[in-house]
């Protein structure tokens, strides 16, 4: 098998191995955009660069290109077979369609304490370490990148 077929190979198995691994990633209902139960979290929260939460202005201007949003890790409307909630880790994916590198600030602390970085598109591994929330982190160009926070348990 050539490198480029092996590294995509490798990549495909790392994100099937993730949807299996991460609760949020396996909801069998629509995103709302609210709190479910007594959730810390939005079930869908949209995030601007600046680490702000995105408005009904930021979706109607063409200045946003560059965008991010959270899916909750304690906000699935789900039980398990015991009939507890679901909880899993929240997850911040950031994606930038530009050709040039964009520095995303994580969104404030009642979004999450502190982030690693799970996938990254422009690297073939991860950084190892954690981004504070208020951090930033710098997202190269025509990339994507996955961050986890293990949920917090309640408000």
């Amino acid at each position: 098998m050539t490198p480029p077929r092996q590294a995509l190979l490798e990549f495909t198995a790392k994100m099937i191995h993730l949807r299996h691994e991460q609760p949020v990633l396996q909801r069998r209902q629509f995103f709302r955009g609210a709190q479910i139960w007594d959730s810390a979290y939005k079930d869908l929260a949209w995030f601007r660069p600046n680490g702000q939460e995105m408005t009904q202005q930021d979706w109607s201007g063409a200045q946003v290109r560059s965008l991010g949003f959270l899916i909750g890790g304690d906000a699935i409307p789900a039980l398990d077979a015991e009939g507890k909630r679901v909880r899993g880790d929240t997850l911040l994916v950031l994606m930038n369609p530009l050709a040039e590198p964009v520095e995303f600030t994580l969104p404030a602390l009642q979004w999450g304490v502190d982030w690693g970085i799970a996938v990254d598109t422009s690297k073939p591994e991860p950084v190892p370490g954690r981004t504070p929330a208020g951090g930033a982190v710098l997202l190269a160009g025509r990339s994507l990148m996955l961050l986890s926070c293990p949920t917090r348990i309640g408000r």
